[in-house]
């Protein structure tokens, strides 16, 4: 088995609340002239929770207050490794996951072109930032194509998730689609959040009825193998009765029937006959 040797540690996983992220800090290795790291090594990010392979790079600049978000792809989804390559950015999460126990709940991690942290978020996560610094060049990865059918959100301020962006909401710099992601067509807030989250119950609750009903459904195999056993085992008792019945005949005598040479099944019986 070929074990991969580095020749200086690549980097470190750093914890996360969230399960399911990858918080990912790679060596960086600089000096006067300035530094060098290394953003991606497929061995290496896929040790660490990294899951490819990545279709598509993408790159975005914006200004400071600067939010985008909150973003998700609806089936087949999109992984997205995101880093930031110039400047300072605010990155957040919020858990989509069904049947997560942390459904809802958001996680934000401060990205730098400094320290190079990089952040790995799998399918079944939302996700968005904000620009700190005046200038920021953001720079993802993603495990599929950008496709629009398919691409939904969650407003930013959203009361039902509650995010708690860093810089005051006057400063906040957003897109009219952003603000009104999960609207319904009359522009009334739809609650995403909540929509998701009954679309979950109910579709756990689907689950469980069809649990029930297999569990019942196993119930009554169990339950007609059993009484077929017990058929069974009744008729091999009924013919041993019956070969018992069959025996004990054989073996009895009628006293009325005197016992007669013809009867008797005797080797002798020639020789006695010669001899009388």
């Amino acid at each position: 088995m070929h074990v991969l040797s580095f020749p200086r540690p690549l980097m470190d996983v750093l914890e996360t609340r969230l399960e399911g992220l990858a918080l990912l800090a790679p060596a960086v290795h600089g000096d006067e002239r300035g530094f060098f790291v290394e953003t991606y090594r497929e061995e290496a990010w896929s040790a660490a929770g990294v899951t490819g392979p990545f279709v598509q790079d993408n790159q975005s600049r914006s200004r400071r207050g600067t939010v985008r978000g909150i973003h998700f792809q609806t089936s087949p989804g999109q992984g997205k490794l995101v880093r930031c390559a110039r400047g300072t950015v605010w990155d957040v999460v919020v858990d989509l996951r069904r049947g997560s126990e942390t459904f809802g709940e958001w996680e934000a991690v401060e990205l730098d072109d400094t320290r190079g942290h990089q952040l790995w978020i799998p399918v079944g996560f939302g996700h968005g930032f904000c620009v700190l610094s005046q200038t920021a060049d953001f720079v993802y990865k993603c495990t599929n194509y950008y496709d629009a059918a398919t691409e939904a959100g969650i407003s930013f301020d959203d009361p039902a998730v509650g995010i708690e962006w860093p810089l005051p909401r006057e400063e906040l710099l957003f897109s009219d689609r952003d603000r009104d992601a999960g609207s319904d067509q009359d522009g009334a807030r739809g609650d995403v959040l909540c929509k998701l989250r009954h679309r979950v119950e109910r579709r756990g609750r689907d689950v469980d009825r069809g649990l029930d009903r297999g569990v019942q459904h196993l119930r009554d195999q169990h339950e007609r193998d059993r009484k077929q056993e017990r058929d069974q085992l009744q008729l091999v008792d009924t013919r041993d009765e019956r070969d018992d019945e069959d025996d004990r005949r054989d073996d009895e005598v009628d006293p009325q029937v005197p016992l007669r040479a013809e009867h008797v099944d005797d080797p002798l019986e020639g020789v006695i006959e010669r001899l009388d």
